[in-house]
């Protein structure tokens, strides 16, 4: 309402005044309140001066400052967070009736509070509290409060929290952005690699040896990584062993958890798998690692890794040929053994053993995989598994002439196999034998003196032989007269037998034995006693006896055998005008 008066009449010295009241401003009305008063006047030569026509009174101001903040900007689940909320009245005014409002955020339960008056405490899900003496919060005057609460495991998005405050007093700068805190959740690129230790291939019967990489990129802490990896199809279970640099350990599929994982570090799976030796070996081993943790990752597509492995299989197959000699007799029959064996380290596929006929034999057969036939082999064993061999032997005759028209026995083999090999030569799959000498040879070492009479001299298994006993220079520390010999391809008439010796059967120094050729007619030489038996049948001293005694049980009502008596003395010096040798079977 305008005040609007006038009088009629002022007269000099006189004063008028008029109380002017107003209604109650509204609490929030913080404008400033001006009045204007002004007075005119038609009297002439008069001048209306007014020094003070105009009064302003300003508002009633509490500038409230509030924050509210716990020191961090990312908050990690799990993790204890306390707040400080911080409320100064800054004046110039006491701010009056002040109320403080806290809610806990959206997903926490409840959390506990204090002031840093001891006014207020407790555990809820709301603060809501009247600040200063009784609502009145005077200028310069702070409150401060503690609110702690743990933040769920599963706690995700943002984590925010808001402290509000007000008053009846106009507050100049109403707006707070100090009393929202707003924490983001933890972000963590995980990142997953693998290798193999052979590269991008693999070797059945070897082991697999992968190495999986878990590493954290950042930027925040990772929390329960966890890392997958499962057994490739074909592969036991139960073979496969890992273990992890963080002391983690088991067999069969890798399945882990790493708790937390700081920014940059790694943990290294080392996984085994022991690859069959009988794995298929068109097929490729596909292996698939996985980690994946609670803590948000901002690039899900290093999160898993595949790693293929291609086959290559290799079985180192080795071969020998033998008939365990270096020379050959004419008119005989020679066997061979010839054994495939595979070392692995994987199983061999269709290995074929083929083994010609040599040039100029005839007669030729053969044994082994569970068959057998005549002439060239040519057999295929469909599987050679990894540490196991197959036999085969090979039986020829060498015919009288093949020295003279061939020379050297060649035998050579060869296999193959599906399956590469990694050491692909053979040195021992031939076998190369010379004729034996034209000349008898003598051993005292292939046989024993039992054997000589069991094996070659009566060499019938149904004959029972027993109690062989001997006698030669060795008696005596002599020379040893008793051995075995044969002709060889020579022409002498007795293929094998026995030989006894009234001197050296074996060469030795100055002495030539029974062996050929016999370049100086000297065989052997003895100094060593007779056999008294022997003077029952040839009366007079004898010396250099060798003999052979034993008892045998005979398996028909006749024997008979092949002998050679002979003496380089004859035509020497008359010697056999002199001396008597004797040779004698004497049976009893």
């Amino acid at each position: 309402v305008t005040l609007l008066e006038t009088l009629a009449l002022l007269p000099a010295g006189t004063t008028v005044t008029y109380t002017i009241t107003t209604q109650e401003w509204p609490v929030a009305f913080a404008e400033p309140i001006t009045a204007t008063a002004s007075a005119t006047t038609t009297t002439p030569a008069f001048t209306v001066v007014c020094n003070s026509c105009e009064d302003t009174d300003l508002p009633e101001l509490a500038d409230i400052v509030v924050t509210n903040t716990n020191g961090q900007t990312i908050y990690t689940p799990g993790q204890t967070v306390t707040y400080t909320v911080t409320i100064t009245n800054q004046g110039p005014a006491p701010a009056q009736n002040v109320a403080f409002t806290y809610p806990a955020p959206a997903g926490i339960s409840s959390f506990t509070w204090a002031d840093n008056y001891g006014v207020s405490s407790g555990t809820g899900i709301t603060i809501n509290d009247e600040l200063g003496i009784d609502g009145v919060l005077e200028a310069g005057a702070t409150v401060q409060y503690s609110v702690t609460f743990v933040v769920p495991d599963d706690f995700t998005g943002l984590l925010t929290t808001l402290a509000t405050v007000t008053s009846d007093t106009v507050d100049p700068t109403p707006a707070c952005i100090t009393c929202t805190d707003t924490d983001d959740a933890p972000t963590a690129d995980i990142v997953i690699a693998k290798t193999l230790n052979t590269g991008t291939a693999y070797t059945a019967g070897t082991n697999a040896v992968y190495t999986v990489t878990v590493t954290n990129d950042g930027p925040d802490l990772a929390q329960n990584i966890t890392v997958q990896d499962l057994v490739p199809a074909g592969i036991v279970p139960a073979t496969v062993n890992w273990f992890g640099s963080n002391g983690t350990s088991g067999t069969g599929n890798l399945n882990d958890v790493i708790p937390q994982l700081a920014v940059d570090a790694q943990v290294v799976y080392t996984i085994t798998i022991p690859v069959p030796s009988s794995f298929d070996q068109d097929a490729d081993i596909v292996n698939t690692a996985t980690a994946t943790g609670d803590t948000t990752d901002p690039d899900a597509a290093n999160n898993t890794v595949t790693l293929t492995a291609t086959p290559n299989p290799l079985a180192n197959i080795i071969t020998v040929k033998t008939n365990y000699q270096d020379e050959y007799l004419l008119e005989s029959t020679t066997e061979y053994t010839i054994t495939v064996t595979n070392p692995g380290p994987s199983d061999a596929f269709n290995v074929v053993v083929v083994d010609p006929r040599p040039y100029y034999i005839t007669v030729m057969s053969w044994q082994g995989n569970g068959t057998g036939g005549s002439g060239t082999i040519n057999n295929t064993i469909p599987v050679l598994a990894a540490g196991e061999s197959m036999t085969y032997t090979v039986s020829l005759f060498i015919p009288f002439d093949y020295a003279s028209f061939v020379g050297p026995l060649t035998n050579t083999v060869t296999v193959t196999s599906d399956t590469p090999d990694p050491v692909p030569g053979c040195t021992t799959c031939s076998d190369i034998d010379t004729p034996a000498g034209n000349f008898v040879n003598a051993s005292d070492t292939q046989y024993t003196v039992p054997e000589l009479i069991e094996d070659v001299l009566i060499d019938v298994e149904c004959v029972g032989i027993d109690n062989v006993t001997w006698s030669t220079g060795l008696n005596y520390g002599q020379q040893n007269g008793i051995a075995y010999f044969h002709r060889n391809n020579s022409s002498f008439p007795i293929q094998e037998g026995v030989v006894l010796v009234s001197g050296n059967a074996i060469p030795g120094p100055g002495l030539q034995g029974v062996d050929g050729p016999n370049p100086t007619n000297t065989m052997s030489d003895g100094n060593w006693p007779g056999d008294t038996e022997l003077q029952n049948y040839v009366p007079g001293a004898n010396n250099d006896a060798s003999w052979i005694k034993f008892n045998f049980v005979p398996v028909s009502n006749s024997f008979s055998f092949n002998y050679l008596f002979a003496s380089e003395e004859y035509g020497n010096s008359g010697f056999e005008c002199t001396f008597t040798d004797v040779f004698a079977f004497i049976l009893t």
